[in-house]
């Protein structure tokens, strides 16, 4: 009868084996320390990334290690993800309940996304008498205070008083999605919309797969005429699920003003005036319910126009200017169109606001000076016709004709007081002309 293998295995193989097996135990409990050690150098020298995988490492081999747990949390720590942190840290405290540093780490971090009553009773656990401890205490009441009253006001819709109070609270509780919401929502609702979109933005972002918060975004930037920034925004959507009915809808009336705006820019910047302006007014038609893109639509059209169809740009240009806090640019095209026009007065009028509102702006001392040569050229052309002589006339042309004219409209020849006052007035004229054309300086 043959016995099976492991009863004729030799004592001395069997007791080697052993001593493997011990050595496996103690070298996996070293290289748990190595691992520790290559994490908090990695941690020190800021790459968290790789501090990150040395404490998982050590974690895998093993996972009881209260101090692996801990490291590893303050490494979720110090990339900005807080809640990865927490259950390391409640791991870390239920192998070792009375690490302090675990109870103090576990405060901070529930106080900072939000979690005020987990917070104080972390916080509670330690020394009465530690300063630090007991300001974060006044701090959790504080916030506890202001937020309680901060929601208050919003609900009662009171946005321009619930929004300081929002602040404090965020100072001391910055991670909390659901207050950073409401203190967007705040800004959007009281006028300060570009500050309370991009806040809701990344407060949709804290969470994963959140295709109604990225719609909702999206359609509040379309709202607002950020067209090609709701374009982005809704990509996202479509990135995490292509067939999101809500997401795609949005995605197709977005993607038509978007390249409206993008062709209409393209074009005035190669000066293909025509095609800009169908693009601005484009623009007006697809939302003319939307006050920014009429006005994104005039600006086009008041830049485009002035100098092929002025008459065209004067009321797109006033829209501008009536929308503008700082309308320079639609002033020197209102002053160009006026110009082009020549309403010499007007358009002057046009470039002396860009100099008020910038009295460096050297485009429009160059228009203005241009314009005071175009009104002194207009105004020789009347010169030339007042004594009815060809345009370029010589010296000797203009004198013959002064004398002519100046003869016939002499007021001594005329007795009647109404025939006499408007001989009188020809007869300046008469006098200017010659005056102004026998003298290139005038």
């Amino acid at each position: 009868m043959k016995l099976p293998l492991f009863l004729v295995v030799p004592i001395s193989v069997l007791k080697g084996f052993l001593i493997m097996l011990f050595c496996y135990a103690s070298c996996g409990n070293e290289s748990v320390e190595s691992l520790l050690s290559s994490g908090t150098l990695s941690l020190s020298g800021g790459n968290l990334t790789q501090a990150l995988e040395f404490y998982t490492k050590a974690i895998d081999i093993e996972p009881d290690n209260y101090m692996a747990r801990y490291r590893r949390a303050t490494a979720f720590i110090a990339m900005g993800k807080h809640k990865s942190a927490l259950p390391d840290l409640e791991k870390t405290l239920s192998l070792n309940p009375g690490f302090v540093l675990a109870h103090k780490q576990k405060g901070l971090v529930n106080l900072k996304l939000g979690n005020l009553k987990e917070a104080r009773a972390s916080l509670l656990i330690l020394k009465s008498n530690d300063d630090g401890v007991t300001k974060l205490l006044k701090d959790i009441s504080d916030a506890e205070t202001n937020l309680d009253y901060a929601k208050q006001l919003y609900w009662r819709e009171q946005y321009v008083e619930a929004l300081p109070l929002f602040d404090r609270v965020i100072d001391i509780v910055p991670l909390s999605r659901e207050i950073h919401e409401m203190r967007a929502l705040c800004r959007i609702k009281s006028g300060d919309t570009t500050r309370g979109i991009e806040e809701l933005r990344e407060c949709v972002h804290m969470v994963s797969d959140n295709r109604g918060g990225i719609l909702r975004v999206s359609k509040l930037m379309y709202d607002f005429g950020w067209a090609e920034r709701s374009l982005e925004e809704i990509r996202e959507c479509l990135k995490l699920d292509p067939d999101d009915k809500p997401c795609r809808a949005h995605y197709g009336k977005v993607r038509i003003l978007a390249k409206v705006i993008k062709d209409g820019e393209k074009y005035k910047e190669e000066k293909k005036w025509e095609d800009c302006i169908k693009s601005g007014k484009r623009i007006i038609e697809l939302n003319d319910s939307i006050s920014n893109y009429v006005l994104q639509g005039n600006v086009l059209i008041c830049s485009c126009s002035a100098r092929v169809h002025p008459e065209i740009a004067i009321g797109a240009c006033k829209h501008v200017i009536s929308k503008t806090s700082h309308p320079i640019d639609a002033y020197l095209n209102l002053g160009q169109a006026y110009s082009n026009l020549d309403n010499f007065d007007e358009a002057e009028k046009a470039f002396e606001e860009v100099l008020k509102l910038d009295d460096k702006n050297d485009k429009a001392k160059s228009r203005l000076h241009d314009l005071k040569r175009r009104r002194k050229m207009a105004n020789r052309r009347d010169y030339y016709k007042i004594l009815g002589v060809r345009r370029g006339a010589s010296e000797d042309e203009i004198k013959q004709a002064y004398r002519k004219l100046a003869g016939k409209a002499h007021p001594d020849r005329y007795t009647d007081p109404v025939e006499k006052e408007a001989a009188t007035k020809r007869f300046l004229d008469i006098n200017d002309a010659r005056d102004v054309l026998l003298d290139p300086s005038k």
